[in-house]
């Protein structure tokens, strides 16, 4: 591996004298203390690091790569106050107090978490010569008390015993036997008890009215569940509540005979109401007559604001007797909407202006359908044959490429079917998707065509799980290669691209699964995952096999005078996040693998796997890598490197610098392949036994303005293994080899 640092020892010479200078407790006044370091000491402590660390009080400034760079920065720029205050951060001045309360802190968590005998001592280390101190807390623990025994015991209200016996039956326990003893678990069950009665018409109880009588012995808890003696004096909350009237109420004055009644639910106001009165009933869980269930609230919520055409939805419940009166009070926002936007681009170094303008009505049809139109056009930048061709289209502009792509897309929130699906309620928000597409795009090298048709379904199993199926996906591709290009296809004589760079007949089914298990925004640990599986050509194979038709010369079928395409193809896409207060690590892994078989030899081009890219191995540039250990001798750069299988990882390190600003350190590593030999392309197939040899592996620095609403994202990537090379000469460092790559939004 050859890394040159001597031309740069002057810069580094600079950098290390600013670090140096900036003394960091330069603005520590002479009898205070800068706080160095926080260090909590324990072992045979089952409990999160995090949550432990959490609960100190005082933290040191915080670090970079083991740096003070904010507190440096801060006394850098002490005398300029606006810039001071952007980039720095003022140094952390020791405080007793914070130690003391720290260990308060301690103390209740450990009791709360069942290590009922513990000791926590702490140490202040002075360096009083350097005005730096640093803390360390040591925290010792018995064994904690286990649960030897719980019960709930409602006898003073036995008709709720016994509903709560019956459902826990059905429900997931959260106390068992054995367990830590821990008090968030209580709570937790302390909800569940509520929520199993409230969705029994009990509208009034709730959490405050269960407490837990909890005996200790022998580093055993037995715990007991009661009803909560003072609310036994409130009969309200031991009443079991119907819903009696229901009202929706679309805002605006309410005028005489405006109110119309759809299967007993009063509409008011209902000429108000741009969608029809049936599309809302249907998102409607709370019926006239029936029990009250706090469940059906919720979904009633999630459902109205699923169809995105509503600014307020507010439900109001009053009591009448042993019934509960429901308002729900809505407010539409405006359903149309023109855009137009223009973009600049640096797709893997290739330059680009974009611009599109769309339409959006989220209630095209009067039922929430959403109706997408868009035209997206630009021009790019994009490597030719050889600089004796013609490169630009525009004597007066350096762009060779000019693309076109008008796309319309509806999506109605049910399911179109020709029978009736009962296992897809509405509970799992089905929507039906149609989308036609057309792409052109005209380079040096060759013009293509591309149409797409798709229909299918998106619906959700659960709160984590998700399903895409198309049944149907159309996609045409004209191709209309260049002399020149041509002529370079020929003289390759690689059956693999020739069949790459034709005219395709995409007719494909897909299924998607996806998964996401993070509950809401504060949720710091969350896994993504998205699998992907399609099919191409099968029943058109079938069909034309048993019904005779004619095949080619070459021993294929067509459609329309074009070979259609038959292939398997699979994907994962698993993304790992852990995202803390000021910084996330993440890793990121992607395998694909595309079978051609029947009436094909490769896959279709738009379908086969390429690495390289603002969201893939940042050291190349998209298509230049691979596949496998191809020498770049061999490789033609005018045809964009193809495999039919695909591995990568990545590792990505992310932190705040300031508000709007973070920064990354990534690792990416991968490569493409064939399936099988081809001996036009020598070692580009996958051989585990010479994988190492194969990876491509880069590392870079990221920086991102995060405007919450969007993100700008710069990498600089540095390709230092690079597969093509001869395998004494793989690694190499050459900060020329350095590729600025600029996305928009996180790469994974």
């Amino acid at each position: 591996m050859r890394i040159n640092l001597s031309k740069y020892r002057l810069y580094y010479l600079i950098l290390a004298t600013v670090f140096v200078s900036c003394k960091i407790t330069k603005y520590v006044p002479k009898d205070k203390y800068l706080l160095t370091k926080v260090k909590v000491k324990y072992k045979d402590l089952r409990l999160p690091p995090d949550e432990i660390n959490a609960l100190v009080l005082q933290k040191p400034n915080k670090r970079i790569l083991g740096i003070p760079f904010y507190l440096m920065a801060y006394n850098l720029f002490y005398k300029e106050g606006k810039l001071q205050k952007i980039v720095g951060e003022p140094p952390v001045i020791y405080d007793s107090i914070y130690v003391q309360k720290t260990l308060t802190n301690f103390d209740f968590y450990l009791n709360k978490k069942g290590y009922f005998h513990h000791h926590i001592t702490h140490l202040e280390i002075f360096n009083k010569k350097r005005n730096k101190v640093k803390v360390i807390y040591s925290i010792s623990v018995d064994k904690p008390f286990r649960i030897n025994s719980y019960k709930i015991d409602f006898s003073a209200k036995p008709y709720l015993q016994k509903l709560i016996e019956s459902q826990n039956k059905q429900q997931s326990k959260i106390i068992f036997k054995g367990d830590i003893f821990d008090v968030d678990k209580l709570d937790n069950e302390r909800e569940r008890i509520t929520n199993i009665l409230r969705n029994e018409g009990y509208y009034y109880f709730s959490k405050k009215d269960i407490v837990f009588k909890v005996d200790t012995n022998n580093y055993k808890v037995d715990i007991v569940a009661k009803i909560n003696e003072k609310s036994l004096k409130n009969e309200r909350i031991f009443k079991k509540y119907h819903l009696g009237k229901i009202t929706v109420n679309f805002k605006g004055k309410e005028t005489q005979n405006d109110t119309v009644i759809y299967k007993d639910v009063y509409f008011v106001n209902a000429k108000k109401s741009p969608v029809k009165i049936n599309t809302i009933y249907n998102q409607l869980f709370l019926k006239p007559g029936e029990l009250y269930q706090e469940k059906n609230v919720v979904s009633t919520y999630k459902f109205l604001s699923r169809l995105q055409i509503f600014k307020v939805i507010n439900i109001q419940l009053n009591e009448s007797g042993d019934y509960l009166n429901a308002v729900i009070q809505l407010e539409y926002q405006p359903t149309k909407r023109f855009t137009a936007e223009m973009t600049a681009t640096n797709n893997s170094s290739n330059l680009g202006i974009f611009s599109s303008v769309g339409y959006l009505n989220k209630n095209v049809f009067k039922h929430a359908e959403r109706l997408s139109v868009q035209l997206k056009g630009g021009l790019e930048v994009q490597p030719v044959l050889n600089t004796q061709q013609n490169q630009q289209i525009f004597d007066y502009l350096p762009f060779n490429t000019v693309m076109a792509a008008p796309n319309v897309e509806l999506k109605i929130p049910a399911f179109l079917l020709p029978f009736k699906a009962s296992k897809f309620s509405i509970n799992n928000a089905p929507v039906t998707v149609f989308s036609v597409d057309y792409n052109y795009q005209k380079r040096p090298d060759y013009e293509r065509y591309v149409a797409n048709f798709s229909f299918g379904y998106q619906w959700n199993e659960t709160q984590f799980k998700a399903h895409r199926f198309y049944p149907v996906q159309i996609n045409y591709i004209q191709l209309n290669p260049s002399e020149r290009f041509q002529q370079t296809l020929d003289n390759l004589n690689d059956p693999f691209l020739i069949n790459s760079y034709q005219d395709q007949f995409i007719p494909a089914m897909s299924y998607e699964f996806l998964y996401n298990n993070r509950k809401n925004k504060r949720d710091n640990r969350f896994q993504m995952l998205n699998l992907n599986i399609e099919s191409s050509g099968n029943l058109l194979y079938l069909y034309s096999k048993y019904s005779n038709q004619p095949v080619t010369g070459e021993g294929y079928y067509t459609y329309y005078s074009v070979r259609f395409s038959q292939y398997l193809l699979g994907t994962l896409d698993f993304t790992n996040y852990l995202n803390l207060k000021h910084t996330s690590f993440v890793q990121h892994l992607f395998i694909g693998a595309g079978v051609p078989y029947g009436n094909t030899t490769v896959l279709p081009f738009v379908k086969s796997f390429f690495a390289g890219g603002v969201n893939d191995i940042r050291g190349w540039r998209a298509r230049t890598l691979g596949p496998g250990s191809l020498s770049d001798t061999l490789a033609v750069s005018v045809v964009d490197q193809i495999g039919n299988l695909k591995i990568i990882g990545n590792l990505e390190y992310r932190f705040d610098v300031i508000k709007y600003l973070e920064m990354a350190l990534f690792v990416d590593a991968g490569n493409i392949w064939l399936l099988t030999p081809d001996i036009n392309r020598p070692n580009a197939e996958i051989n585990p036994s010479r994988l190492w040899q194969d990876l491509a592996l880069d590392a870079g620095i990221g920086v991102r303005l995060d405007f919450e609403f969007f993100l700008i994202r710069f990498d600089l990537a540095n390709g230092f293994k690079n597969p093509a090379k001869p395998e004494n000469e793989q690694f190499e460092f050459k900060l020329k080899n350095t590729i600025l790559n600029l996305g928009i939004g996180y790469p994974f």
